[in-house]
């Protein structure tokens, strides 16, 4: 079931891409699956580390391995880049970003989805070792492939550069417009409230704290974020 997140978000793309034709996409860190749907695709390229999750993506008329940090990614060559929890993995994210900027094209769109670090899920997620959240995605999620034959979840940096309001301050310098930005609560502690009712009080609480001492806008429960960035 698609969340309601993920359809407004869709509804946004749909509408900045709508009277265009033959948009080259790329998807940055693809791995196996495409997240959202991109309009009137002409080419959709594919740029991840893993060859085994590239060869996975039946999506992708052409298959790059390489590093989103270091591979010269073609200036101003693709109409929509699609970077979806991929920043966190990364320990240079910054590079990236830069990396994405340059090849993004005149009115093409920048989409990101991460997990936020000024969160719940962001700080425990920081401070856990790899293998912890290994064991927690295989028995307290459900998901028996979690760290097997290059699926995730994966090592987590989480810097300070892919936080969403470094990243519109960095986007506006770049001569880009920000027509999307939200933050909401993932999957994954909406898995926790529905599995423990002390976890959903707790995270009640906790999201109402913090927007009384840090603002509405800073909801600690926020764990996740998706923007639109656009080369004007």
């Amino acid at each position: 079931m698609i969340s309601n997140v993920n359809q407004r978000l869709q509804q946004e793309i749909n509408l900045l891409l709508d009277d265009r034709e033959g948009l080259v996409v790329l998807e940055a860190g693809c791995g196996s699956v495409s997240h959202i749907k991109i309009p009137n695709v002409g080419k959709m390229v594919g740029i991840d580390i893993s060859e085994k999750q590239l060869q996975r993506n039946a999506q992708l008329d052409v298959k790059i391995v390489g590093d989103l940090q270091t591979y010269p990614l073609e200036k101003g060559g693709y109409d929509v880049i699609v970077s979806w929890d991929v920043l966190e993995h990364l320990d240079n994210p910054k590079a990236a970003l830069e990396n994405f900027f340059e090849a993004t094209s005149k009115k093409g769109i920048l989409i990101l989805a991460a997990p936020n670090i000024v969160s719940i899920k962001g700080v425990v997620t920081k401070l856990m070792p790899h293998s912890l959240q290994v064991a927690f995605y295989r028995y307290v999620i459900g998901d028996t492939r979690a760290g097997i034959d290059d699926q995730g979840p994966f090592k987590a940096y989480l810097r300070k550069a892919m936080w969403p309001e470094k990243i519109k301050k960095a986007a506006l310098a770049k001569g880009f417009s920000v027509p999307y930005m939200v933050k909401y609560e993932g999957p994954v502690p909406k898995h926790l409230r529905s599995r423990s009712k002390i976890f959903n009080v707790l995270f009640g609480f906790i999201g109402w704290l913090s927007k009384i001492a840090l603002g509405k806008n800073n909801d600690l429960t926020d764990s996740d974020y998706m923007i639109i960035l656009q080369r004007d």
